[in-house]
């Protein structure tokens, strides 16, 4: 499994969560063309100061026992943008598009998900800090976006299977 295309396999599962919300298909993940939709936009990606690489996990998988470094946690950054010429509709797609995010915030990672997560998956958060602008096309629409943030872990390749072995009674042996 190539774990690492973790950040586009959870971009896409952020566009497929908004995409259920509204009507005809409207959420794209940007590429440079504008016509009326709601925008993906990554802004940023952040590693995550909260990992320890030399940190090791001790995990089963299948009949064995691995051992693996700490998985390294990143932030993948976010703008959602209603790009509608009608401000009404963008104000009404980005109130839905935030109560539902309020709402629902979990998002599933399936096989992406990273060591030590137990298959919860990720979530979203908003993030307040527009320190990142759009890009030009976008930048009428500024009012209307939110931005939000996502976290992830990538796995490290490096596993080793940890061997046990079994208890054994010794005793000293008299002469």
């Amino acid at each position: 499994m190539d774990q690492q295309k973790v950040l586009s396999y959870a971009l896409n599962q952020v566009q497929k969560k908004i995409a259920t919300w509204l009507p005809n298909n409207l959420v794209k993940i940007w590429n440079g063309q504008l016509n009326e939709s709601v925008f993906l936009v990554v802004l940023n990606i952040e590693n995550s100061r909260l990992c320890n690489p030399r940190e090791k996990l001790v995990l089963p998988v299948n009949n064995e026992i691995i051992e693996v470094p700490s998985p390294q946690m990143v932030f993948l950054d976010i703008a959602v943008v209603p790009a509608f010429s009608d401000s009404v509709e963008a104000l009404d797609l980005s109130a839905l598009i935030k109560r539902n995010i309020y709402d629902d915030r979990n998002i599933p990672l399936d096989e992406y998900d990273w060591y030590g997560n137990e298959k919860k998956g990720t979530f979203i958060e908003f993030n307040d800090d527009r320190f990142i602008e759009l890009p030009s096309a976008l930048q009428k629409f500024n009012p209307y976006r939110w931005d939000i943030r996502i976290q992830v872990g990538i796995n490290s390749a490096k596993i080793e299977k940890v061997t046990r072995v079994k208890k054994r009674q010794f005793t000293a042996v008299k002469k």
